[in-house]
């Protein structure tokens, strides 16, 4: 479509329903304030086979596109005019298989953001395998406590040590 419009994303790790009339919500308030078309999503990160681009009830339907990360084939994200992306590959189809070479190229990388980018790396590989996370973190705690993400963990695992993954 040619003119100004919204997109509105909705990130989502799990499936779960009620994320739908979220979703409604973000676009109806969009709706109002801007009166611009909009294009609603839902990228979901993990496997689901309950998961639905619809939200029906009694009075409402409701389509938004739902983008199913675990579909997306990965090997089609790693050219480097995607490298700000890679972190969500591992959530991709076989994705897993390229985390290494993610993470050398990030680390590798003049990147101002490559410490978040990988720290987000790791994050999502757990979603995935949480066994192969730790061992990105583990690698990776050197340059990772350069980010703001870091430091985020950091203070959870202060107030709750059962959280340690360092």
């Amino acid at each position: 479509e040619s003119g100004e419009q919204i997109i509105v994303l909705e990130f989502q790790t799990y499936w779960k329903e009620s994320k739908c009339l979220d979703l409604l919500d973000y676009r109806n308030d969009f709706k109002r304030k801007y009166a611009l078309p909009i294009k609603t999503y839902m990228l979901l990160f993990t496997e689901s086979g309950t998961a639905v681009n619809k939200y029906e009830d009694e009075e409402v339907v409701f389509n938004f596109n739902l983008v199913k990360m675990w579909e997306i084939l990965a090997k089609d994200y790693l050219d480097d005019e995607f490298i700000k992306l890679w972190p969500f590959i591992p959530l991709m189809k076989d994705g897993l298989k390229y985390v290494e070479r993610i993470e050398r190229e990030l680390y590798q990388s003049k990147l101002e953001e490559k410490v978040d980018l990988l720290t987000i790396l790791s994050i999502f590989v757990g979603l995935r395998d949480k066994k192969l996370a730790l061992e990105l973190l583990k690698r990776g705690r050197h340059i990772m406590i350069e980010s703001p993400v870091y430091e985020i963990i950091e203070k959870e695992e202060s107030e709750n040590p059962k959280l340690n993954i360092f």
